[in-house]
């Protein structure tokens, strides 16, 4: 289920978590949208959508105030 959840685990991790999903992924993206836009708290996760080619139907929520890059987040689920 998407819900701000999914958020509340990005910020409480380290880098973020990756949402695996079988769905449609542009519905489950403009979905994590909605969701972001409804707490300034989640403006400081970032949406990324096809970050890892091999496995196209991942979406992470990244922590964009880690400072940290190049590196995987937790999976989720």
């Amino acid at each position: 289920m998407l819900d701000a959840n999914l958020f509340y685990e990005a910020l409480a991790s380290d880098l973020g978590v990756v949402i695996e999903t079988p769905d449609n992924v542009e519905k489950v993206r403009q979905r994590l949208y909605v969701i972001r836009r409804e707490l300034a708290e989640f403006s400081c996760v970032s949406i990324v959508v096809g970050a890892d080619p091999e496995k196209p139907q991942e979406i992470w929520l990244i922590r964009n105030d880690t400072g940290i890059q190049n590196t995987t987040p937790e999976a989720s689920g």
